[in-house]
């Protein structure tokens, strides 16, 4: 109860200042918007990682100026989306490496998670185990200014800047495990990757998944009670924030340019990513990975569930048993 009156008292005082102050507010807001809460681990993510055999990897970013300057001058399926400024990026990034079983055959492909907003490497926990025992590789990274990784920045571009250091730095087949802003930060990876790098990835699911960064952007302004004014000038501030402007981030297009098989997971619960836009990102999936077999069952590329909400969603044994079975059949 307390939570909802504080929150209603800053939604109120937020709203009323708006009308004298909006510059103000929307200055606030996207400091807000951009700094990540440190969250303590969850216990049990906690004893996953106490217990579970993994070793440490901490991957170099050194070269993510030059490959963001490379995209500057050779964007050609996005000409307008121009970078504006480039983030500073931490040194590493700090990443848990959990290798494949040792008594089943070593797969070819690793998978990379890619964890959301005021996320860790370990929210991936219950996928972990079933993916060694099928014999992947797994890396587990902590993005910018979220669990060991610093930093001086964090948002989807710091993200999207540190999972393409990593995919580089691997320079193998790889498999993107995504949830939440993390499907954001591989939307812009894309654009960012050259042409070798986007061929080292051979699969995609995406959980909690977005549409356009414009309307999470909106809907956060009005949750935190911005008038449409101050709201849109809430927008064009991230945009100067994240170098790039936010109309040209649409996951729902680029996933048109994705050559590998697509699995989307949304729940239609979902309070923070709303179904709809998961739904309209689906339908944008190529059609050749619309549906998947495994053995001689065809299932859809798009997995809705219902009451599990936008974190619970990474913990359900129902979703992961999914998950894993669509990455076990991915040919590679």
């Amino acid at each position: 109860m307390m939570k909802s009156l504080y929150y209603n008292i800053f939604y109120y005082k937020n709203w009323a200042t708006c009308k004298l102050f909006p510059n103000y507010v929307a200055n606030n807001m996207i400091d807000l918007f951009f700094t990540p809460r440190n969250i303590p681990q969850l216990p049990y993510e906690a004893e996953f990682e106490q217990k579970t055999k993994h070793n440490v990897l901490k991957i170099p970013t050194a070269g993510y100026k030059e490959r963001a300057a490379k995209f500057a001058e050779n964007n050609k399926e996005r000409p307008e989306m121009k970078l504006t400024r480039i983030p500073e990026m931490p040194s590493e990034i700090v990443a848990l490496e959990f290798l494949p079983d040792e008594n089943v055959e070593k797969k070819p492909a690793t998978i990379v998670c890619v964890h959301g907003w005021e996320g860790r490497g370990t929210n991936f926990f219950k996928f972990i185990p079933k993916l060694t025992q099928k014999g992947f590789r797994v890396i587990a990274p902590d993005y910018p200014m979220h669990g060991k990784t610093g930093g001086a920045e964090s948002g989807c571009h710091t993200f999207s800047f540190g999972l393409n250091s990593i995919i580089n730095y691997l320079n193998e087949p790889v498999i993107l495990l995504v949830h939440s802003l993390g499907n954001g930060a591989t939307s812009m990876n894309y654009f960012i990757s050259d042409e070798k790098a986007r061929k080292q990835v051979k699969g995609f699911i995406g959980i909690g998944v977005p549409d356009t960064f414009t309307e999470y952007i909106l809907k956060f302004g009005n949750d935190v009670g911005l008038d449409q004014y101050t709201n849109n000038l809430f927008l064009q501030k991230n945009s100067e924030r994240l170098g790039f402007d936010v109309k040209w981030f649409v996951l729902s297009y680029t996933i048109t340019l994705f050559d590998y098989p697509c699995l989307l997971v949304h729940d239609e619960n979902d309070k923070e990513v709303l179904i709809e836009w998961a739904t309209k990102t689906s339908k944008k999936v190529p059609e050749k990975y619309q549906t998947y077999k495994i053995e001689d069952k065809t299932y859809p590329c798009f997995h809705v569930t219902k009451g599990l909400g936008h974190r619970r969603i990474m913990r359900d044994d129902g979703v992961v048993d999914v998950v894993v079975d669509f990455i076990s059949n991915i040919k590679l």
